[in-house]
């Protein structure tokens, strides 16, 4: 029922800007909901609030936002809201609703790679999660090469991740709220 009506609200936010700017990268495209494309937010180390590698569970801190929008096989995979919040702490990158808007510790220097640790979904070049294929990646709307793990999480960074057709048109920014 959530996720329908989140469906719902996606599409009614999207569509009417398609037509009135008539942006490519403004195409709607359907949410996955299977489990090859639906991923639980919480992975089991963070919810023992466990170190994952560099990273560890501390209290919250400032932040500063990233915008991350992942595509299988020509659908939206939601990033959880969640993600990286630990029993009583947090990880460096946070998500608190499932916009792909990244909370991200300011001074900390992240990557993708990081992102998807704490989300307990595996990214490679080759894979995003179970699903396999050529992974592409852009930023502010330009490609990026090499590992998509190492792809830093700067402030205001438009990120968008897709593997497998159809082929995706990536944003080339998105409007945070104010204070991030």
């Amino acid at each position: 029922m959530v996720r329908a009506l989140l469906i719902t609200l996606v599409a009614l936010a999207v569509l009417p800007a398609c037509g009135e700017r008539g942006d490519p990268s403004l195409v709607p495209y359907p949410i996955a909901t299977d489990a090859r494309r639906s991923f639980p937010a919480v992975s089991p180390a963070v919810a023992e609030g466990a170190p994952l590698g560099r990273l560890r569970c501390l209290a919250d801190g400032p932040s500063v936002g990233v915008h991350l929008e992942v595509f299988i096989a020509g659908q939206v995979v939601l990033v959880p809201s969640g993600v990286g919040l630990g029993p009583r702490c947090s990880y460096p990158v946070i998500t608190r609703d499932p916009t792909g808007v990244l909370l991200v510790r300011r001074g900390a220097e992240l990557t993708l790679g990081d992102l998807f640790a704490e989300w307990g979904v595996a990214l490679a070049a080759t894979h995003i999660g179970p699903a396999s294929g050529t992974v592409s990646v852009w930023v502010d709307g330009r490609p990026v090469g090499g590992d998509p793990a190492r792809v830093p999480l700067r402030r205001h960074a438009e990120i968008v991740v897709a593997i497998g057709r159809p082929a995706i048109v990536p944003h080339p920014g998105y409007t945070f709220a104010p204070g991030l």
